[in-house]
């Protein structure tokens, strides 16, 4: 409950952000980690949906890694029309490499619409820290 308040505060705030942009300001920028498995990678997909519903120019970029990989490879509990859908309204996924390796999964399994990293959680760090996107874990 702890955390869907705070996921719930975080979004009020980009929403907030949103509405009150002006043509000048830059766009908002939000990087999802999503590592615990297909729960979490649905309310990242429903967090995604809702911000570009408020705020069509965001730009979203939806990190997996560890069990979060899972909804991004064909064969597993993959969410490809969603996936896929929110490609195309300009939201990057992005899978762990380094995950892959470690749980034996091809590469060539990973969904078209996502893209491969060498590490997740290092690239989540270099998108808050060199192109300051605003970090939620959903």
């Amino acid at each position: 409950m702890k955390r869907f308040l705070l996921v719930l505060i975080a979004l009020f705030a980009l929403t907030q952000a949103a509405w009150g942009q002006s043509p000048t300001q830059s766009p908002t920028k939000l990087v999802m980690q999503v590592s615990e498995g297909s729960a979490q990678a649905e309310y990242a997909l429903s967090i995604a949906n809702n911000l570009l519903s408020t705020d069509p120019g965001a730009q979203i970029q939806i990190v997996a890694y560890a069990n979060g990989v899972d909804f991004l490879v064909d064969g597993f509990r993959s969410k490809r029309d969603e996936v896929k859908a929110l490609k195309s309204r300009g939201v990057v996924f992005k899978v762990c490499n380094n995950t892959l390796r470690y749980r034996s999964i091809d590469a060539s399994k990973v969904l078209p619409e996502a893209s491969t990293v060498p590490y997740g959680a290092i690239e989540i760090a270099r998108l808050q820290q060199q192109e300051g996107f605003a970090y939620v874990k959903p």
